[in-house]
């Protein structure tokens, strides 16, 4: 067992908060992702977990255990960074056995370890080479095997994938999960992109200035935010005044509110139409930018579908996906 419970936790640098959390649990045997732009407290939060930044006031209970003022050491805390971290004069096999030699384990038990974790990862046929002659991803896996061999109760994962390359990084999401359930971790991710954090996370945390924004299943985050700032970092959103928004709705509204891409769709029997102003290509789909009651909106279409439009786009809009941006701020209020 290992869920994560933080209450009124506070970090400061002079005069500048940069957290102040009253109430977060993680739970156990989750794969969690912490999301928000640079400078939102994420990595901050990350250190305070693995022991390597101390807070200002709080508690952190790990299975109901105060864990703030223990050394990391004593945290069974597995840590993976953003740039790999590995020895450069070690073997990959002498890298990822670094804490059990630590551990002073039994030589053949190292063996038995390195050789299970190695098949798991695809990291078989590499063992014996230098980091230097692996690519991004196998580095990064080897960071990975190394973090996870003494199983740790709780992995931590800071922007791991953030250097590779856009393909590694989508192979490299499906070993993240099969780590986390083979060893019935709890993960906690680090990420600024919103699709790396909702494809991996079972549940989200979005953090903004140091606060948490909202919590909750990444489906959830994504069609009910409760604030403009979620509704727009997780996720591509259209904002439309309250005027055009009632033109499109055949509602009554005063105020702005969110329509994803998606939500606007193409149809050559729409009742709506919009001036064209970009056609771009973008592989599985393309997307349009248009003019409606001068407001620049965008919405996706198949690749295929009207793929030489350049005039007029005639549109319908999914109603019962519109986010009322005035209706979940007075409900914050409350």
């Amino acid at each position: 067992m290992s869920e994560i419970r933080i209450e009124n936790l506070k970090k400061t640098f002079g005069n500048f908060t940069a957290l102040d959390i009253p109430e977060l649990a993680f739970d156990e045997k989750s794969y969690l992702t912490v999301l928000g732009p640079s400078g939102s407290g994420k990595t901050t939060l990350l250190r305070i977990i693995a022991g390597l930044e101390n807070a200002d006031s709080g508690r952190m209970a790990v299975d109901g255990k105060d864990i703030l003022d223990s050394p990391p050491w004593k945290r069974s805390i597995g840590l993976v960074f953003q740039n790999y971290a590995l020895y450069p004069h070690l073997t990959v096999f002498q890298n990822i056995a670094t804490p059990l030699i630590q551990l002073k384990m039994d030589h053949s038990e190292i063996d038995r370890k390195i050789y299970e974790i190695s098949n798991i990862m695809g990291l078989d046929d590499k063992l014996a080479k230098l980091p230097k002659e692996l690519s991004g991803g196998q580095q990064q896996r080897v960071a990975l095997a190394r973090a996870v061999i003494k199983r740790p109760n709780i992995l931590l994962l800071d922007e791991p994938l953030s250097n590779l390359d856009a393909k590694v990084r989508v192979d490299l999401r499906d070993y993240l999960k099969k780590i986390q359930k083979d060893f019935e971790l709890t993960a906690i991710h680090v990420t600024h992109d919103q699709v790396e954090g909702m494809a991996l996370g079972d549940s989200m945390v979005i953090i903004h200035k140091g606060k948490i924004e909202q919590t909750g299943k990444p489906e959830e985050l994504y069609r009910h935010p409760k604030t403009r700032f979620v509704s727009g970092f997780v996720g591509e959103i259209n904002i439309i005044d309250g005027k055009t928004a009632s033109m499109l709705t055949g509602m009554q509204i005063s105020t702005d509110i969110g329509i994803r891409y998606e939500d606007i769709i193409p149809d050559l029997s729409g009742p709506f139409t919009g001036k064209v102003v970009e056609n771009q290509f973008m592989g599985s789909r393309r997307m349009f930018t248009f003019l409606y009651n001068g407001t620049r909106m965008r919405c996706f279409a198949e690749r295929d579908h009207l793929s030489k439009l350049q005039g007029e786009l005639k549109f319908r809009v999914a109603n019962e996906n519109l986010i009322f941006f005035q209706q979940l701020e007075e409900e914050e209020e409350n």
